[in-house]
């Protein structure tokens, strides 16, 4: 017996190397390929001779940016599975805004394939949820995109409604019109390494639905492709998130049905002015421009000096605040200024970076490269960690 559970334990692990080894040369694979293309389009852009191609290089160049930051995303959440460290923070959510702020950049994405994106939330649906509203929103954005990715005509929907007689009743439905599945890959969407295609411009490693299906299942929810949806029984799909919610009748939301983009405005967001401190020109060009974008009111300071010279002057909501700046660690900016809300930012790499730095006076972390759809959302988690409100 013993013979056999030690045969048993060295096949499993002899799977369990095959498996990450497998995962490694698909990441180092598609990486590489990847940046060889940055660099192709980067030279492209600065012939002169190719001036009439340049907006399609940078459109390219974009999308090529875009899937480098997902399989980067993609090999820590992997990692963080393996190491059973992915932890929930659950508070309460407003559904109803959740949801617009959640929706705002795939209009646009949506939009700029010819594509409708319609945001229904019925009428019975809890007014506010209890969930990580971070994965929830990796989970929402990893389908929304999925379906727009592979829709080329026609809408997406994100259809939100709440059926009180489920133990698991609050329904997020994402139906396109777009591909759909053939009954093979029904089966196997969520597994590992799983791709809807070969086309190589939306290749990745396949591991996108394979870690939402793991964050449900953290949240006791289901993840599922549904066939009877009246929406999608001619073509496309529809890809069914469910929670698990108590449900006050007090406390529904009104009915919402929106196809236009929505500003995020200081109400949502704060009145105070936000601060942010960061030196690197790109990255203060790029998040000022999605600030201004949410209509937010912001200073920007280049160093700490210039950041402990303007906290001294104004109150403000958030301080947005880059680890390594030219004289010396944001940390120890926090330690002086206690009594403020700071959010880390930093292209750092760490185990138990958030916790650490949590512990060290930070309210959040917005990791670098800013992912542009991500960044409300994000802050919209913090200020409600912060004081419960938005």
């Amino acid at each position: 017996m013993k013979k056999n559970n030690k045969i048993k334990s060295l096949i499993d692990k002899k799977s369990n190397d095959d498996d990450k080894g497998r995962f490694y040369n698909m990441i180092v694979h598609e990486v590489r390929s990847q940046i060889g293309i940055v660099s192709n389009l980067s030279e492209m852009l600065l012939d002169d001779r190719l001036i009439q191609s340049h907006d399609f290089y940078k459109k390219a160049l974009k999308q090529t940016c875009d899937r480098i930051v997902s399989l980067t995303q993609d090999f820590l959440e992997f990692e963080q599975f393996k190491k059973n460290k992915i932890r929930l923070k659950s508070s309460a959510i407003d559904l109803t805004e959740f949801l617009e702020v959640f929706s705002m950049p795939y209009v646009k994405m949506a939009g700029d394939k010819g594509l409708l994106l319609k945001l229904l939330i019925e009428p019975k649906c809890p007014k506010y949820i209890n969930a990580d509203v971070s994965r929830l929103g990796q989970i929402l954005s990893n389908l929304v995109e999925n379906a727009i990715k592979y829709t080329d005509e026609g809408q997406v929907q994100i259809h939100v409604h709440y059926d009180a007689s489920q133990d698991i009743g609050l329904h997020f439905d994402v139906i396109d019109t777009g591909i759909g599945l053939d009954a093979g890959k029904r089966n196997q969407i969520f597994n590992a390494y799983m791709r809807l295609d070969n086309a190589l411009d939306k290749q990745g490693v396949g591991l996108g639905l394979w870690i939402v299906k793991k964050l449900v299942a953290l949240m006791d929810g289901r993840i599922e492709v549904k066939l009877d949806h009246p929406k999608n029984r001619v073509s496309g799909s529809c890809f069914r998130l469910s929670l698990p919610q108590d449900y006050d009748e007090k406390r529904v939301s009104k009915a919402v049905d929106v196809e236009v983009p929505r500003v995020v405005s200081n109400k949502s967001f704060g009145k105070l002015p936000y601060l942010l401190v960061e030196d690197n020109k790109l990255n203060k060009h790029i998040i000022s421009t999605i600030l201004k974008s949410g209509d937010v009111e912001f200073d920007v300071a280049s160093s700490i000096l210039e950041a402990r010279y303007l906290i001294g002057l104004r109150d403000y909501r958030l301080i947005l605040l880059d680890l390594n700046l030219p004289d010396g660690r944001g940390e120890g900016l926090v330690k002086e200024f206690k009594d403020n809300n700071f959010i880390a930012l930093t292209a750092e790499v760490q185990d138990n970076l958030e916790k650490n730095l949590k512990e060290q006076g930070f309210k959040g972390l917005i990791q670098k490269p800013i992912i542009i759809k991500d960044f409300f959302s994000t802050i919209y988690g913090i200020l409600e960690t912060v004081d419960g409100e938005v």
